[in-house]
């Protein structure tokens, strides 16, 4: 009778714990969960950009290495087909071209397309040269692969390349003909 029954409840002090430690676990993962995210839609960007690319050397191929033309630049952001192709050719190679998987495009994630007038300094034919670019989200600039931005100027040397480069803390993705 004078015996006392072990209480089977948490106190407040246990339960405040519990929900303490549950919200710092959950914000961890939440932080996690958002840069995964950002990586898989920079993967995505990758992927989309080694396809246009995939199907403009296709169309080149097939129109005696003359590319779309688009000698200033063009977005994804623009309805389809995004790349100025009067003769439907590039769909062809590639249906419905993609865009970025921020829906809608805005900027700066948006893809960015443009090839060269006739290159008097190179002696390049008009529309030979091409890059396509992509803003990654979650790169670092430690992953950068190129020196500089290339040129802006489709005639310059090194418009054309492919890699990894910073403007200012935005990192890039460019895929190009290079030296084709």
């Amino acid at each position: 009778r004078g015996t006392r029954r072990a209480s089977s409840g948490f106190t407040l002090i246990e339960l405040l714990i519990a929900i303490g430690i549950v919200g710092i676990l959950t914000a961890v993962v939440s932080v996690n969960l958002s840069s995964a995210r950002k990586q898989a839609r920079d993967v995505r960007r990758k992927i989309d950009l080694g396809t246009i690319q995939s199907a403009v050397e296709l169309f080149a191929n097939a129109n005696g290495g003359r590319v779309p033309t688009a000698t200033t630049p063009v977005t994804s952001a623009a309805a389809q087909p995004w790349i100025p192709d009067p003769s439907n050719q590039l769909q062809t190679y590639v249906s419905n071209l993609p865009t970025d998987p921020i829906t809608p495009n805005i900027t700066p994630f948006i893809y960015t397309y443009q090839t060269n007038p006739a290159c008097a300094a190179t002696g390049a034919a008009a529309n030979t040269i091409y890059a396509i670019d992509a803003v990654l989200e979650a790169e670092h600039a430690l992953n950068v692969n190129l020196a500089s931005a290339p040129p802006a100027d489709p005639c310059a040397t090194g418009f054309a390349v492919t890699g990894t480069y910073a403007v200012g803390s935005v990192v890039h993705y460019r895929v190009g003909s290079g030296g084709r």
